[in-house]
């Protein structure tokens, strides 16, 4: 009595045998690999958590907060309550609706801070590395200057000085003095 045998199967024309599926149906895609990551990983998963929330808050901060942030109508000074979750100020303006219409202001100079720091880190942290020589010892100097510079102070300093401080020499501060330890970083890596 013989066993049955299994029937190989049948290539298409012009194929080679032990072809896999194509190429296309293999590769995953970056998002893809990135989701799967962050959806491992807990901390990752609160922080996108935690992110997803202030990008809601400073995408509809009319529907979510209840009153004008600049709106000086209730009493000064009143407690957290259920009409106003945090209180308000010495003024009688609603707290948690300053911070509601606040996220998206705050949302805006941490991305552009955090650009801004990025490419300064890039651009003196590689140049360091991979030029090497009298343009690493100077670079790596002035990134030894501003990595013991206590930033904070220097950033009340600076807001002090200019009185008419808005968004962009914020910004422009918080980015200039925000790309040292970046560059140092990135001054590692490229000598590996």
């Amino acid at each position: 009595m013989s066993l049955p045998t299994v029937a190989e199967p049948i290539e298409p024309a012009g194929a080679t045998v032990g072809s896999g599926p194509p190429e296309e149906a293999t590769r995953r895609s970056v998002g893809a690999d990135l989701f799967r990551s962050v959806l491992r990983n807990k901390k990752a998963l609160v922080g996108l958590g935690l992110l997803l929330v202030f990008v809601v808050l400073a995408a509809f901060p009319g529907e979510i907060a209840p009153d004008d942030p600049r709106a000086k109508v209730y009493p000064p000074g009143l407690g957290p309550s259920l009409h106003h979750l945090f209180g308000t100020t010495a003024y009688g303006e609603d707290v948690f609706s300053q911070l509601v219409f606040g996220t998206r202001q705050s949302l805006l100079i941490a991305l552009l801070v955090g650009g801004l720091a990025t490419l300064i880190a890039v651009l003196v942290g590689v140049s360091a590395g991979y030029l090497g020589g009298t343009t690493d010892g100077v670079l790596s100097l002035i990134t030894d200057v501003i990595l013991v510079i206590p930033i904070f102070p220097l950033i009340i300093v600076i807001a002090a000085y200019e009185r008419n401080s808005g968004l962009f020499t914020l910004v422009i501060v918080l980015g200039v003095l925000g790309w040292s330890y970046g560059a140092s970083q990135l001054r590692s890596q490229t000598f590996s």
